[in-house]
């Protein structure tokens, strides 16, 4: 289940972004909205949510500290920013404009003078300690008008300065929530692929680690905890030296090519393979499987017993031979030795002489 939550930094957004989330009903996606601004909230914030919608310093606060969280901002369009440059100019006339964001991709300053005509002087802001160096600067120039989104308002009013408020419009607010319902789509999708090869590598009987062209283990199934006698929850980052020092694993990331060896781990014999991860031909990692030889030996006692019991056997016994010779008998004796071992053996002979 994917959790979306609609961050804003005033009463009247939030009132329109649920009125618009009203009308969406998508199944495994809960839809919340929340009422925050600055950036002291968002860094002290817990969000019980994996997709975070926001704007302005509170949504880069999160976005550089909630790293495990999918962020997407509620971008400031050019036509928010010149609805709060037409107000300023309704309000205060010509004046020179101090036009404070947060984002330095926002828009084109050259274009917006030359659209409404004004002087604007641009300021970026990462948090509040910028805002307060930024409406320092402000007022040295002699600029009294000033442009920014709801923190910068809330600071100005403190300070007794007025300024206009940039409004985030309709059409980015309802872009941001349908971009947040896409990536919650694409987790949904992600997290199925995942748990699908969560359950193969579990239900495989081999012990099974990947990792990559570091040695950082990627993945590994719940045998590989028991033979490596690993915790469910593992330290992070955990490389392939400190559970297996013996996993010869670079040389099979160097060649590319497929390897396996007996080795003792935890008291048993395993036969290790080891087997490169390509992606798009290039050398990424190493898979290692780790089986144990006591099982493949009962495995393949297994697979005789059916065998037998379909009839696929042989159909003559040493008790057919007809010998009297005595290096015949010799040979008799020492071919039933060998059956008595859990091997398979090649008898080579010429056309005719009985390997039968």
């Amino acid at each position: 289940m994917n959790k979306i939550l609609l961050i804003v930094p005033d009463k009247d957004l939030q009132e329109r972004a649920e009125a618009y989330l009203s009308h969406i009903n998508i199944q495994d996606v809960i839809l919340e909205s929340t009422h925050m601004y600055g950036t002291s909230e968002a860094l002290a914030a817990k969000f019980d949510a994996n997709i975070v919608i926001a704007r302005g310093i509170t949504g880069q606060a999160i976005k550089r500290t909630h790293r495990d969280i999918h962020f997407v901002d509620i971008a400031i369009t050019s036509d928010d920013i010149i609805a709060a440059l037409a107000e300023c100019k309704r309000k205060n006339g010509n004046q020179r404009i101090a036009l404070i964001l947060s984002d330095t991709n926002t828009t084109r300053l050259q274009q917006l003078e030359e659209v409404t005509g004004l002087s604007i002087q641009p300021y970026y802001i990462s948090d509040e300690d910028d805002i307060r160096l930024v409406i320092e600067d402000v007022k040295s120039r002699g600029i009294h008008s000033i442009i920014g989104g709801v923190t910068v308002c809330q600071y100005c009013q403190q300070m007794g300065l007025s300024a206009i408020k940039i409004r985030t419009g309709a059409e980015a607010m309802e872009r941001a929530i349908n971009e947040a319902l896409n990536a919650a789509k694409s987790i949904n999708r992600e997290r199925t692929k995942t748990n699908l090869l969560r359950t193969l590598l579990n239900n495989n009987r081999d012990a099974i680690i990947a990792v990559d062209s570091d040695g950082l283990v990627i993945d590994m199934n719940n045998q590989a905890n028991l033979i490596f006698h690993l915790p469910d929850e593992k330290k992070h980052p955990l490389y392939i030296q400190d559970i297996f020092s013996d996993a010869d694993w670079i040389n099979t990331l160097h060649t590319g090519e497929h390897s396996e060896r007996l080795q003792t781990i935890d008291n048993k014999l395993m036969l290790v393979n080891r087997s490169p991860i390509l992606v798009d031909s290039h050398q990424a990692g190493v898979l290692l499987t780790f089986q144990n030889t006591e099982e493949i030996r009962e495995t393949e006692v297994r697979i005789r017993k059916q065998l037998s019991s379909k009839g696929l056997v042989a159909h003559h016994t040493f008790e057919h031979i007809v010998a009297v010779n005595s290096v015949m008998l010799q040979r008799i004796a020492t071919a039933k030795k060998y059956s008595q071992v859990e091997s398979s053996v090649l008898i080579m002979g010429e056309t005719g002489t009985g390997k039968e």
